[in-house]
């Protein structure tokens, strides 16, 4: 299957105090349906491993039909996941740390390539690491090297073991759980603040499809 013809898609829902589950929006002028947020498999985190099955007994009408389609017997079927506003990720998507200077200039050239096109930034040092790093390596004045060391693949590799090869530098990584979740709180925060004549009881969930 091809990786760019599978999506993840992400709506806001609602769950009762009995646990029944109904789409909430954003609907558009026409009252369709939209995604708060759409990735397809090439470009997506882990996020949607997060997510429960909806249960037989969970589906409201709403939901059916909304997300009903035929399965490959022909059967009408609805395979929608969910998880509480509450339990999607936090943190912040803004990356940082000490990177290789060669990654930093590649990426300025090319921002707007994916950072996984550009094959960077998979070479890092955390803050408090470099630092370390820096006060052993002015400690016993040996100069740095550089080796060649095998990875997971047994694909040779070079190891960078000079810090002046690295800078401080910050970057938004738009294809981590971080970043997805931000989003998708971004367009449910909306329902969540103001009063939407949720009933009582109820909770502000995401829904989850793909395919």
């Amino acid at each position: 299957m091809n990786d760019l013809s599978y999506y993840y898609d992400y709506y806001i829902g609602t769950k009762d105090k009995d646990g029944k589950i109904k789409p909430l929006g954003p609907y558009d002028i026409n009252n369709k349906l939209h995604s708060a947020l759409c990735k397809s498999r090439s470009f997506a985190s882990r996020l949607h491993e997060r997510f429960y099955p909806v249960k037989d007994e969970q589906i409201t009408e709403e939901l059916r039909m909304e997300f009903k389609y035929k399965d490959w017997n022909g059967n009408e079927t609805v395979d929608v996941k969910y998880l509480p506003l509450s339990e999607l990720p936090s943190g912040t998507y803004i990356k940082k740390g000490f990177y290789l200077i060669e990654d930093i200039e590649k990426y300025e050239k090319h921002s707007d390539e994916s950072v996984f096109d550009l094959d960077i930034f998979y070479d890092w040092i955390p803050e408090s690491t470099y630092y370390r790093m820096l006060e052993a390596q002015r400690v016993s004045q040996i100069s740095p090297i550089h080796k060649k060391t095998l990875n997971d693949e047994n694909d040779e590799y070079e190891e960078h073991r000079d810090l002046s090869e690295y800078s401080y530098y910050c970057y938004p990584d738009y294809e981590c759980e971080e970043y997805e979740a931000a989003v998708i709180r971004t367009v449910a925060y909306i329902y969540d603040k103001y009063d939407v004549g949720l009933p009582d009881g109820s909770e502000i969930v995401i829904l989850e499809t793909e395919g």
